[in-house]
């Protein structure tokens, strides 16, 4: 009766030790889920205030396309009125050449702002992507920690 008196505790103690070490690693899986949770909070933080960059971009992007359409248009009726002012006059002429000028140089500006503006797009899409898949690559780990 005392050798099963001694086998019992024997398992009671394993068991118990068992029992000890699943929590310690209870334990231990809880701290890294925070900190995965914590990663999964900034990313997501980032990813809103690149989005609002993005948003933001875009509707500078809408504003430049616009004023580029309006030179563009502009820049044609110059040109008209080039041709016609040739035929008026030399001081005609000349104040039609200083603004078609001018008008050009806003355009060749917009062109490299518009350009500026697609390759920031082009970055802040990039980086939006990145920032996403490490979204979801810390969201399934999560739920593989979250399912042990």
């Amino acid at each position: 009766c005392n050798n099963k008196y001694v086998e019992a505790q024997i398992g009671i103690a394993s068991l118990e030790k068992k029992l000890h070490n699943a929590d310690s690693e209870c334990a231990a899986l809880n701290e890294l889920t925070k900190s995965k949770s914590l990663q999964i909070d900034n990313h997501e933080s980032r990813q809103r205030d690149l989005e609002s960059r993005f948003q933001s971009s875009q509707s500078g992007l809408k504003k430049i396309e616009l004023e580029h359409a309006k030179l563009q248009a502009n820049h044609h009726q110059l040109k008209k009125e080039f041709h016609l002012y040739r035929e008026h006059s030399k001081n005609a002429r000349h104040t039609a050449a200083s603004e078609l000028k001018l008008a050009q140089e806003k355009l060749k500006n917009n062109y490299a702002m518009l350009e500026q503006s697609e390759n920031t797009n082009k970055a802040i899409q990039n980086e939006l992507k990145t920032t996403q898949a490490e979204n979801n690559e810390l969201k399934i780990k999560g739920d593989k920690l979250d399912s042990t």
